[in-house]
């Protein structure tokens, strides 16, 4: 159901952003979720189905974003729930274009200022 995908909204939780791998894609690493960290990481929420979640989680890549996290409910109850990789591995620079889609995310969606999305980028990358 396409019309879920319109319904989403923009949420800052406790953990951290990281780079790790090297998509052929991309040309650099993505971006992982790691619950356990101790800052905070701005995400988009929608309004899916459970089986669109985990057919996003097929579509990112079972090895890579294999770990399905429950992150709490929303304030009417509706689950959230994340995809991140099962352990941290080594981290990796996102290319210039993933760097650039997320920035550009973080103002345009987010309503983030330029120069506080990318310190938040850039310290994910340390």
């Amino acid at each position: 159901d396409k019309t879920l995908w319109i319904d989403s909204r923009f949420l800052s939780h406790k953990g951290e952003l990281y780079f790790a791998k090297e998509s052929s894609k991309w040309g650099g690493g993505v971006a992982f979720f790691d619950h356990n960290g101790t800052g905070s990481v701005y995400m988009r929420l929608y309004n899916i189905t459970w089986e669109q979640m985990l057919e996003v989680q097929k579509q990112e890549g079972l090895e890579w974003y294999g770990n399905l996290i429950l992150l709490g409910c929303d304030t009417s109850g509706i689950p959230i729930y994340t995809v991140t990789a099962e352990s941290r591995d080594r981290a990796s620079a996102p290319s210039d274009a993933y760097y650039s889609v997320i920035k550009d995310a973080l103002v345009k969606e987010c309503g983030i200022d330029e120069h506080k999305a990318i310190k938040y980028l850039e310290a994910a990358m340390e």
